[in-house]
């Protein structure tokens, strides 16, 4: 016999896609299946009423008697249907009487924020004090650890009456203890003393903005209430009809039946991010982007709805372009097989896209490709990143290098020495230790040792490294870290190692080349007409002497340096930086025509192995009646199959490899191709540096420099 049954309510349980009349069955505490006239102790008719699970409010203040405020959660909240609440009321001189006399008291699940003013939010009559030398963060960090079970994070009102001209340094000092102690950040923004994205800029993944929607000061509403968007942006969708995006996603999901569940996977979000030196170098616009972006979504997600989005703030004022492609995880038409694919039905429409290790690669080979088609700059997608940063090690590394530069602006104004120009993060710092003890270890044991005398533990298990610093209780991943210190490159570090030592061989030190001095040297610029200098000016003119002196200078100093003893022997080097660059242009060419080659050649193979069942197909038909009638029904297959039968005989194939083997060589050429286009750009910039220091000479000594093979032709 159930315990309880609430029939004829309305049952709202979002996390099971329920929104209907139904029964509510409850046995031994728990919600049960309902079988049709089981009997039950109490029975309550729940018509025209909504039966769903307990709510949850996410900002209260309860802290009965403790506050002004406070209310008691259990005669507020459980006749309101709420039976969890969040509490920001108590700091840390207070956290405990609250936990006790409150929490433990209450019916209500209470969780906390634990406020940063150690009084906590006392009273309305006056404002808590939120300057952060007030702040006790070795007390903050004890009672966070000591109560994690209930304290959810850090909570500082951030409102201009209680900053009284301290501006944000109460969120910084905020933020910078959470990032020691691993915990979100709430901060309550009414009436905030600085815009909306300064404070933005502080906050981390995971962090929670407060009030965004009220209308105080600066905030992100107009002065009409509406949301101020982004300065420059487009937006477009594909396959969505006349509709909205969200409401084609929802249509088509509705009418294939998926998507309908909290855990199923109801999109993909792509990101391309542009460097953003391709706006300068190489004139990216938002407008280019988007069409990029575009044609990227449509050649290579068909099928899907999607909406692609581009704007040019980049990431927290990095200066990157960045392009959003968001598509519906839903396939709604028919598709060509793609070279990620490997199952017959990810062509169908009704079916999901899949994101799998060879998709992400596909993608990453394609990204390049596009790139380097459109001329922008491009880095190596296929290979690992030597120095991983993970995106929390990039939000200390900028917030630490903006304290550092504060701090060196104010010993600057004093007259003072500067601390170090550049902030290094703790990872940072492992990492050099690491290169520092892999440097000339042969061993793993001698390679332990020798970072053990650093107080790192390195460890292995199951493949993998950690490393263990003495100020953490979790070891760092090599993952988290870069590929130069997974378990791969460290052990082929010591097989390196080893070599030498067994070889003996001497230290050589070999004389610098060109590209090294060119990265020593500051850069060198062509020095100006002085005749043109004049006719712009006095001012011009004197500018343009002293400029025209010091690049003279640079460039005699390069000239010196990189051990040329002739002008003619600085123009041979020109002669030959420039022969290197048609070398290479010439070598990705041929890279080039390889990878469209073969790419052709997969192309047909994706299609020959989805239509070759036509000929075990033609083969069942009886007679000469029934294979016309067969050929008439799949004639459009018909001519993709012929089509690559003839590509085929022509190449003179008999066997076939699969088209995963041939994608895999499509991204080795394009590893190979870019690995060319990083060599082109290298040449391009000494040519370039070379050129310049030609050019300052010849002015320097009044006459064109010519190599001696030009002389004698």
């Amino acid at each position: 016999m159930l315990d309880l049954l609430i029939i004829n309510g309305h049952v709202i349980d979002p996390a099971n896609q329920v929104d209907e009349v139904r029964p509510v069955a409850v046995y031994n505490g728990e919600i049960v299946p309902y079988d049709q006239g089981e009997p039950a102790r109490h029975t309550i008719d729940a018509a025209g009423r909504y039966v769903f699970p307990g709510l949850i409010d996410s900002h209260a203040h309860m802290f009965t008697e403790g506050t002004e405020i406070g209310i008691y959660p259990d005669l507020a909240y459980l006749p309101t249907g709420v039976t969890s609440a969040v509490d920001a009321t108590a700091g840390v001189a207070n956290y405990r009487l609250f936990r006790s006399a409150v929490i433990a008291r209450s019916k209500v699940t209470i969780k906390s924020f634990l406020q940063m003013c150690s009084a906590g939010l006392a009273t309305t009559s006056y404002h808590e004090n939120i300057n952060p030398k007030y702040f006790n963060p070795e007390k903050i960090a004890r009672i966070y650890h000591e109560n994690k079970d209930n304290i959810l994070g850090l909570k500082i009102r951030q409102s201009e009456e209680l900053a009284e001209g301290l501006g944000i340094e109460p969120l910084k000092a905020t933020v910078a203890i959470a990032d020691r102690i691993g915990c979100p950040v709430e901060v309550h923004c009414t009436n905030i003393p600085v815009p909306t994205s300064e404070v933005l800029a502080l906050l981390r993944p995971g962090d929670i903005f407060e009030h965004v929607y009220q209308g105080v000061k600066n905030t992100i509403l107009d002065e009409n209430g509406r949301l101020i968007p982004r300065q420059d942006y487009r937006i477009s969708t594909l396959n969505c009809g006349d509709e909205d995006f969200a409401i084609a996603c929802l249509r088509a999901n509705l009418r294939y039946g998926k998507n309908q569940k909290r855990e199923d996977v109801k999109s993909h979000h792509y990101i391309i991010s542009f460097d953003p030196k391709d706006v300068p170098d190489h004139g990216l616009t938002v407008d280019l982007a988007q069409s990029l972006g575009e044609k990227f979504c449509k050649e290579h997600f068909p099928g899907h709805q999607a909406i692609v989005c581009t704007h040019p703030d980049g990431h927290s004022g990095s200066g990157n372009v960045p392009v959003h492609i968001v598509i519906n995880s839903l396939r709604i038409m028919e598709v060509p097989f793609m070279p990620y694919m490997d199952r017959p039905c990810d062509t169908q429409p009704g079916m999901k896209h899949r994101c799998t290790n060879a998709a992400m690669e596909y993608f990453r080979a394609e990204v390049m490709e596009m790139c380097h088609d459109a001329g922008l700059y491009q880095i190596d997608l296929l290979n690992g990143s030597k120095n991983r940063v993970t995106e929390r090690e990039y939000w200390a590394k900028k917030k630490g290098q903006l304290a550092l530069d504060e701090e060196n602006a104010i010993l600057a104004e004093q007259g003072l020495p500067l601390k170090q120009t550049k902030f290094e993060t703790d990872k940072d710092k492992l990492r050099e230790e690491i290169r520092m003890a892999l440097s000339d270890s042969v061993s793993f044991e001698n390679f332990a040792e020798k970072l053990l005398r650093r107080g790192i533990t390195v460890k292995e298990s199951r493949g993998r490294l950690s490393y263990l610093t003495p100020d953490r209780t979790k070891p760092i991943t090599a993952r988290k870290l870069g590929d130069d210190f997974d378990k791969t490159a460290v052990f082929a570090a010591f097989v390196r190692n080893a070599k030498q030592v067994r070889t003996k061989t001497p230290l050589v030190h070999s004389a610098p080349t060109i590209q090294d001095f060119i990265k020593q040297q500051n850069s060198v610029s062509r020095v100006v007409d002085m005749e043109a200098a004049k006719a712009k000016g006095k001012g011009y003119e004197h500018w343009a002497k002293i400029h025209n002196l010091k690049n003279a200078s640079r460039a005699y100093l390069l000239y010196k340096e990189m051990g040329f003893d002739s002008p003619e022997a600085l123009a041979a080097a020109c002669d030959d930086a420039h022969a290197k660059i048609d070398d290479i242009r010439t070598n990705m060419k041929s890279v080039e025509a390889s990878i469209n080659e073969k790419k052709e050649f997969r192309d047909y193979v994706m299609n020959y192995f989805k239509t070759k069942y036509l000929i075990e197909g033609l083969k069942a038909c009886k007679n000469e009646k029934a294979r016309r009638k067969y050929r008439g029904e799949h004639d459009s297959d018909f001519i993709i199959l012929n089509a690559a039968k003839r590509y085929f005989d022509s190449k003179g194939l008999k066997k076939l490899p699969s088209y995963k083997a041939l994608q895999t060589e499509v991204e080795q050429l394009i590893k190979e191709k870019n690995e060319l286009y990083n060599q082109y750009q290298i040449a391009k910039e000494e040519a370039q540096r070379l050129d310049t220091i030609r050019h300052n000479i010849e002015q320097t000594l009044g006459r064109k420099i010519e190599h001696k093979q030009e002389q004698e032709r």
